[in-house]
């Protein structure tokens, strides 16, 4: 078995990462025909994971959010008060889709609703503005 090391030289040091081991390739033939299909939905291995975490959480005026599971790309952020109504619009890039955003307001303190959208994923958030 072969392995190989690759060095990362960035801004904050050296990294270092192992290549992962070649796949064996399962022939159609060999895999048994009486078994269950299985959903895409409920299946473990396309089960889309991506949330995110608001924190602090109740706050004042600056919330930090933190995404994961996102593609890099834009990130729809939507505020909305305890009635609905649509308070911000706005929309961050993503460079990664696993990062930290931090978003400042001018909110009167009560109860408001994040929401954040890339294309067909969405996270909805409740907000306490003290």
């Amino acid at each position: 078995m072969q392995q190989i090391l690759i060095l990362f030289f960035t801004f904050s040091g050296i990294s270092a990462g192992f290549a992962q081991p070649e796949q064996k390739i399962i022939s159609r033939d060999s895999l048994e025909h009486n078994r269950p299909l299985s959903s895409g939905k409920n299946d473990s291995t396309t089960k889309e994971k991506y949330f995110a975490r608001l924190y602090p959480n109740p706050t004042r005026n600056k919330v930090l959010i933190d995404v994961k599971g996102f593609e890099p790309g834009y990130l729809q952020l939507k505020f909305y008060d305890a009635h609905g109504i649509k308070l911000r619009d706005e929309k961050r890039l993503l460079s990664n889709g696993n990062e930290v955003i931090t978003v400042m307001f001018l909110l009167q303190p009560g109860m408001y609703m994040l929401l954040l959208k890339q294309g067909k994923k969405s996270v909805k958030k409740n907000l306490l503005v003290q």
